[in-house]
């Protein structure tokens, strides 16, 4: 019959092996220099809102995710429209020292910086068109964007659709990956996953259109201002101007500007 029996003493194994956490590391992204840069204000809430953060706890995967959040879309869309449309001023750019159409930084708007660009370039056109100076004009006058408060509008919905495309989701996923994970503990300290975008106000959040821009050039007619036929002679006067051109109409398009709009998180 066999027998059990109890060794009173203990042995010790030290064993080692290996298992790996995945962490996200903070990313960096960086727009570099534009033609202009324009700066404003957004409310904390309003771009926070515009997002819905979502992790993944289900495996060993870690995963921050970020959704375009329809509850937030209009604050957001209204928000940044009233930024391109004269809510954000010129801050940095070029030097709009030479312009027919003066600039200043803090108060011009993202409409007068493109228009007096617009007209630099079209006057230097002029100066070199081949038609003597002296029967034309130096510059072209009444030169203004028509309805660009609604090409700011669409510009905006269009960027709000890349954003929400499937098919850009890893560079939606960026924006949160930029907060350093001591942001996350900020919101909760106890590690318990809080779906708020970190973002704090006085964050800059830097976002980038590239805008063209296409005018219609009215040909106007000067006339002869006070001239009379003399005696015996007859005077064919060309008609008096009239507006907005009675002349062919050309369609002039300037080259494309890259614009920064710099935007300061407020309470």
């Amino acid at each position: 019959m066999s027998a059990t029996i109890g060794i009173p003493f203990i042995g010790t194994i030290d064993a080692s092996g290996d298992a790996f956490l995945q962490t996200i590391p903070a990313e960096t992204f960086v727009w570099g220099s534009a033609d202009v840069e324009i700066s404003g204000t957004m409310s904390l809430a309003t771009f926070r809102g515009a997002f819905d953060l979502s992790e993944n706890a289900t495996d060993a995967s870690a995963e921050l995710t970020l959704l375009m959040s329809e509850s937030g879309a209009q604050s957001f869309k209204d928000a940044l429209t009233g930024l391109l449309t004269g809510g954000a001023k010129y801050s940095a750019g070029t030097d709009p020292s030479a312009y027919s159409k003066p600039l200043s930084v803090g108060s011009s708007s993202l409409q007068a910086y493109l228009e007096a660009w617009a007209q630099k370039q079209i006057d230097e056109d002029l100066a070199n068109n081949n038609i003597p100076a002296e029967v034309e004009g130096e510059h072209v006058f009444n030169l203004a964007l028509n309805g660009f408060a609604a090409d700011a509008s669409a510009a905006v919905a269009e960027l709000w659709t890349d954003m929400d495309s499937s098919a850009n989701q890893a560079n939606l996923n960026l924006i949160a990956r930029q907060f350093s994970a001591s942001r996350y503990f900020e919101v909760d300290a106890s590690e318990a996953f809080t779906a708020v975008l970190p973002a704090k106000v006085n964050d800059v959040i830097v976002f980038r259109f590239i805008v063209t821009q296409q005018y219609t050039i009215h040909e106007n007619d000067a006339g002869v201002a006070g001239a009379t036929a003399p005696n015996g002679g007859t005077l064919n006067a060309a008609p008096a101007p009239t507006s907005p051109g009675v002349g062919l109409a050309i369609r002039y398009g300037v080259g494309d500007r890259s614009v920064n709009l710099v935007v300061t998180l407020t309470a």
